[in-house]
C-alpha cells in the first residue's frame, strides 16, 4: 500500500493558520521586518528553519493522530491496497470519499500576481477557469512543491480570483532568511505563482488478482499474475466498506466483463486504490494537532509570551500522574494528554472480518 504524500513537509493545518491561532502577525512569522510590527505583542521574526521545524512536528503530530483514530484528516489518496478478495471489502481506512487515483493539473505555471498600487495591497490575481469548485486548488511557488496559503480562493463567473496577503510571499530566493529579516520592499516580494489542483481520477478502481497458474491457464505467461480490473460499488462511506465487481471502464462508464473477461474460478486477491478522509477540519482538530505538535517540540517558539506560553503550557508533566497518562501512547505531556482524550472521542471503530 502507497499513500500518496508530498515532497516538502506539509500539514493540513497550514503555518498561515498556525501563526493565527499563537497570535503572530504574518510579516514576522513569514521572515519579513515589517516597520510597523513593534506595534504587536509578537514581533520577534522567524526564520525559514524555525517554520520548518514547526511545519514538520505539526506533520509528524497529524500523521500520529490519523494512526489512532483510524482515518485521514485531510484528502489522501492510498494506492494498490492489497487484501485478500472477498464479496465486500473494509478498507484500511475509513470516511471513503471515492474510489479512483490521484491527477493533478496544472491551471497556471509561473502566472503573474497584481501587486495592488500599495505594500499593504494584498496581492492578487484573476484566473479564467472552467472549473466551478475550489476543491484541489493549490498555490505554490513557482516550480517547487513549496505551498503559498491564500487568505481567499473564489470562483464566479467562470473566474478563479486568487487574493494572498504579501507578508506570506517573500521571495523565494530570500525565503532561507536569518533572524535579522527581510526588508520590507516591494522587490522582496513574490510576484508569481504556479496554481495547481489535485482531483480524484475515478477510471482505476481496483485489480482482481489470481495466482500465475491461472495466468498460464488464461494468457500463456509464466511465474506473473493474472488480473482483471474491477469497479466498486460502496456500502459505507464513513466504515469503508466496498462491494467489487469485474468491470472495464469505457467512454465515462463502468461495464461488466463478468464471464467473459475473468479467468476460472475466484480471484486470491484485490489491490484497491481510493482517496479517504474529512473534507475539512474544524477549530477542535486544529487546537488538537496544535497541542500534540508542541508537545513534540523540544524547543519553545520563536516569538513572544503568548505563544510561549502554550508550547510550556502543552509540554508540561504533571508530578503526579495516573496510570492512564502514564500509558498514554501520545506522551505525559499535558498537551499529548489533551490530544490522546479527544482521539477517543472522534476514533472509529469498526468490527473485524474473519476470512
Amino acid at each position: 500500500m502507497t499513500v500518496y504524500g508530498y515532497s516538502y513537509p506539509h500539514s493540513v493545518l497550514s503555518l498561515a493558520r498556525y501563526a493565527e491561532l499563537i497570535g503572530y502577525q504574518d510579516c514576522s512569522f513569514f521572515g519579513f521586518s515589517h516597520p510597523d510590527r513593534t506595534s504587536y505583542a509578537c514581533t520577534e521574526i522567524w526564520t525559514n528553519q524555525q517554520r520548518n521545524e514547526i511545519l514538520r512536528t505539526l506533520q509528524d503530530a497529524q500523521l500520529e493522530l490519523e494512526r489512532e483514530i483510524g482515518y485521514h484528516i485531510e484528502s489522501k489518496w492510498i494506492v494498490a491496497e492489497k487484501h485478500p478478495f472477498r464479496k465486500v471489502i473494509t478498507l484500511d481506512k475509513g470516511y471513503l470519499i471515492a474510489l479512483g487515483i490521484k491527477a493533478e493539473e496544472t491551471i497556471a505555471s509561473n502566472i503573474s500576481l497584481n501587486m495592488g498600487a500599495s505594500l499593504t495591497d494584498p496581492a492578487q490575481r484573476v484566473i479564467p477557469t472552467i472549473l466551478t469548485s475550489t476543491d484541489g486548488i493549490t498555490i505554490y511557488y513557482p516550480g517547487t512543491t513549496h505551498e503559498i496559503t491564500p487568505s481567499s480562493l473564489a470562483i464566479s463567473g467562470g473566474n478563479l480570483t486568487v487574493i494572498i496577503p504579501k507578508c506570506r510571499l517573500p521571495k523565494y530566493s530570500l525565503i532561507e532568511n536569518t533572524a535579522s529579516g527581510i526588508s520590507w520592499d516591494a522587490a522582496n516580494i513574490q510576484s508569481s505563482i504556479d496554481v495547481k489542483r489535485v482531483y480524484n481520477d475515478p477510471t482505476v478502481h481496483a485489480s482482481l488478482i489470481w495466482n500465475h497458474i491461472c495466468n498460464v491457464r488464461c494468457a500463456s505467461t509464466l511465474c506473473s499474475e493474472y488480473t482483471v480490473s474491477a469497479c466498486g460499488m460502496v456500502r459505507d462511506n464513513i466504515l469503508g466498506t466496498v462491494e467489487f465487481f469485474p468491470a472495464e471502464y469505457v467512454s465515462g462508464a463502468w461495464k461488466s466483463t463478468n464471464g467473459s473477461k475473468t479467468c476460472v474460478g475466484t480471484p486470491e486477491w484485490i489491490k484497491i486504490n481510493y482517496v479517504s478522509g474529512l473534507q475539512g477540519i474544524d477549530l477542535h482538530v486544529e487546537s488538537t494537532l496544535l497541542r500534540l505538535a508542541h508537545s513534540k517540540l523540544p524547543n519553545e517558539p520563536c516569538g513572544c509570551d503568548i505563544s510561549q506560553r502554550m508550547w510550556a503550557r502543552d509540554r508540561n508533566i504533571p508530578k503526579l500522574l495516573t496510570r492512564d497518562r502514564l500509558e498514554c501512547p501520545f506522551g505525559m505531556s499535558d498537551g499529548a494528554w489533551t490530544a490522546w482524550k479527544f482521539a477517543e472521542t472522534i476514533k472509529l471503530y469498526r468490527a473485524s472480518v474473519i476470512a
